[in-house]
């Protein structure tokens, strides 16, 4: 991996809270205001660790609560908030933000929607690839050449230029030749076989403001095939089911965390409430007896039966019932 790779990989982890406040306005179409206090009242803060990232070589440091307070404040009000100096210092360090895989988590476990530019960030605060161009592929092979023919040059212009007439171009790059513009070796029969220098068509290109098709070596990308756009479709829904499998994976901590709590609460040394946790997991092979879904009072009917001649077997039975109905979506 390059330096501009590694620089690139290591910036792409990190989102400031301004630029994700503005990525979800977007989203959402409302106002970063509107954002902010959504997001106040919320108190998604609560599951989010903010990070620090330094002016000075763009680290990163885990804190900047002060200064993700000031932030927010200042969303709040429109760019104005009064820090204290433990945000002023923050501030002076660094940018507050979050690590983009914990903001994303964050977001949906609180039900947000996930802004595009969170899961993929399009730009780099320090090292951006270079640009790729687009190239026609029977222009290909001009790429690595340094010298072209006049007649290949003018034909070149002449089709990036909706068409426009070859022997035009070709009078132009003549003139410019002979100007001493671009520099060119000789020719015997035919001036068309003329080479000029590449590089010098370019910059005589960029001089006048017209385009130049064939790209410098190491920045071109070949013509969209066919299959292209049905490769972008196929990896929009693979970007769209990974912020599905996202949603799902969250869902299942939660149930996981239930259970857990659930399993906590066995341990507790109170038998009333070990039944009523019996009764709920006893519910759904007593429900597969049944050929359609019961209403409460059959449920009530089952646990009074269950509880009978037991402790408070009728108060159990009522309690029982419903956090079965509560915990299955049942329906009176």
């Amino acid at each position: 991996m390059g330096i501009r790779d590694r620089l690139a990989s290591h910036d792409a982890r990190f989102i400031s809270f301004s630029d994700l406040m503005t990525a979800i306005a977007e989203e959402e179409g409302v106002t970063v205001k509107e954002v902010a206090r959504a997001w106040s009242l919320e108190g998604v803060f609560k599951t989010l660790k903010p990070v620090l990232r330094e002016h000075r070589d763009g680290a990163f440091f885990e804190g900047g609560d002060d200064a993700l307070y000031h932030a927010l404040q200042s969303a709040l009000g429109g760019g104005n908030a009064w820090g204290g100096d433990s945000a002023q210092l923050e501030l002076s360090i660094g940018e507050p933000g979050f690590f983009r895989e914990n903001a994303t988590e964050a977001l949906i476990l609180a039900g947000w929607p996930i802004p595009a530019r969170l899961v993929e960030p399009t730009t780099s605060s320090v090292a951006e690839p270079p640009p790729i161009m687009p190239v026609r592929s029977e222009l290909l092979s001009y790429v690595p050449r340094v010298n072209i023919a006049l007649d290949d040059a003018a034909m070149i212009l002449g089709d990036a230029h909706s068409g426009s007439a070859q022997g035009k171009w070709r009078d132009a790059l003549v003139d410019a030749v002979d100007a001493g513009q671009i520099q060119a070796g000789t020719w015997s029969m035919d001036r068309g076989e003329q080479p000029l220098s590449h590089a010098d068509i370019r910059a005589w290109c960029k001089a006048c403001g017209i385009t130049w098709p064939v790209p410098p070596p190491g920045k071109i990308e070949p013509d969209a095939g066919p299959g292209d756009s049905k490769l972008r479709a196929e990896l929009h829904r693979a970007r769209a089911r990974i912020v599905e499998l996202e949603r799902e994976r969250a869902e299942l901590l939660k149930k996981i965390d239930a259970t857990a709590a659930a399993a906590e609460a066995t341990g507790i040394k109170s038998p009333t409430l070990q039944r009523i946790i019996e009764a709920v997991g006893h519910y759904p092979a007593w429900r597969a007896t049944k050929p359609q879904e019961p209403n409460l009072k059959s449920v009530l009917d089952w646990q009074e039966n269950q509880q009978r001649e037991k402790g408070n077997g009728s108060r159990v039975a009522h309690v029982a019932h419903h956090v079965i109905a509560e915990h299955f979506g049942l329906k009176s």
